[in-house]
């Protein structure tokens, strides 16, 4: 019986057509070697311009290896080249729902884009690296915040908020979600990032908002009243239309802002209450309405430096407990808290998990000595919050 690599030597020495009905023959009369003569007849034909063919054995070939998302976007371009332009949208964005990253599913929306002009696909269109890591400053209400140290005992680290630009530019996120606004820094620089991808995407940021005695910034001068701050703020960045600040408790306010839709959220940053309990309210809210294939972000995942126990349990829960519904990538930061970036895989929201009382009691403990290192005054260990 012919092997694979018998074929492969014939279309070396530029016998396409006996290399594709050897192939052809390997893949009928040889299980074991089907989907590997699919994969190559495929790719042969393709070139050759016998498009109908190539696009036969390239679901042939998905029906055997359906994760393969190189021979996905493959098939996508090769319905796109035969006219079928909604087929091959549709198969680019299953790639890109599992791999946002690709840029060979980006390729096909680019070209698609390029023949039919379709509204749908700029803001999936992949910018340039100058675009996406900026040297200069990303807005001048921004560089006026990261020239102050005055709001960083609550707020994200500027190269962390350099970070987020640089995500949200490059995922082309329609729908943002964020938990934890203080000031509204981190909120700046997603909403300048939605800004500077078009496409009208939106940010929605939730926090108590509470009062701070004596508190201040340079844009605001004197004021207490961290709503009022972090809404000047985006107003000062000509931000207003893209940011959205929510007042009250975030696991209860999603709910009202989003309550008839689901599947909404492209990406969730979660930055708010970080105790145990906190923190696992806001997941499962973001969780019943993210979209699969969207992203969330988790800060401060490092216990010791942050004095928060409750990001870095949520994160070891969703390695060991829903590694079917979750892909968890931990990060580290300069300023060594810890971000962690996570990706959902599976549809079905994790709505009935609850920490177990141990976890909570260890999260109140912590807390508890935490305080007491603080109380003790200068020489003790300090936390970022």
């Amino acid at each position: 019986m012919p092997l694979v690599h018998e074929a492969l030597e014939l279309i070396r020495n530029k016998e396409y057509e006996a290399g594709a009905r050897v192939l052809a023959e390997i893949a009928e009369k040889s299980p074991e070697q089907r989907r590997e003569a699919l994969g190559h007849r495929a790719w042969l034909i393709y070139g050759m311009g016998r498009l109908e063919e190539a696009e036969s054995d390239w679901r042939m070939y998905l029906e055997l290896e359906p994760s393969d998302t190189t021979v996905r976007c493959m098939l996508a371009d090769c319905v796109r080249r035969q006219g079928r332009v909604e087929d091959a949208v549709r198969l680019a964005i299953e790639v890109l729902n599992t791999d946002p990253m690709s840029t060979a599913a980006l390729d096909v929306l680019k070209a698609v884009h390029a023949s039919q002009g379709l509204e749908a696909v700029p803001h999936l269109l992949r910018p340039t690296a100058d675009d996406v890591f900026p040297t200069a400053p990303l807005n001048r209400s921004i560089e006026m915040l990261e020239a102050t140290n005055s709001g960083f005992a609550g707020s994200v680290h500027p190269i962390v908020g350099r970070w987020l630009y640089s995500l949200v530019r490059l995922i082309r996120p329609r729908t943002v979600v964020e938990t934890g606004s203080w000031i509204g820094y981190s909120a700046l620089c997603i909403g300048q990032a939605l800004e500077d991808n078009g496409g009208g995407g939106h940010l929605h940021s939730f926090d108590v908002f509470g009062n701070r005695p004596g508190w201040g910034s340079p844009i605001t001068g004197p004021c207490e009243d961290s709503f009022a701050v972090a809404s000047a703020h985006a107003q000062h960045a000509n931000l207003a239309h893209r940011v959205t600040f929510h007042r009250g408790d975030s696991s209860l306010t999603i709910r009202e802002v989003f309550k008839d839709k689901n599947a909404c959220i492209d990406l969730a940053y979660i930055d708010g209450d970080h105790r145990l309990e906190g923190v696992v309210r806001d997941w499962r809210v973001v969780d019943e309405l993210i979209a699969e294939g969207g992203l969330m972000l988790l800060h401060d995942t490092n216990p010791d430096p942050t004095g928060w126990y409750g990001p870095r349990y949520l994160l070891e829960a969703l390695r060991e407990k829903f590694t079917d519904r979750w892909h968890v990538v931990t990060l580290p930061t300069a300023d060594r808290t810890g971000v962690a970036l996570m990706q959902k895989i599976s549809k079905s929201p994790s709505r009935d998990w609850q920490p177990p009382f141990a976890e909570l009691l260890r999260d109140r403990l912590y807390l508890s000595n935490i305080s007491k290192r603080i109380a003790r005054g200068p020489d003790a260990k300090t936390h970022k919050r």
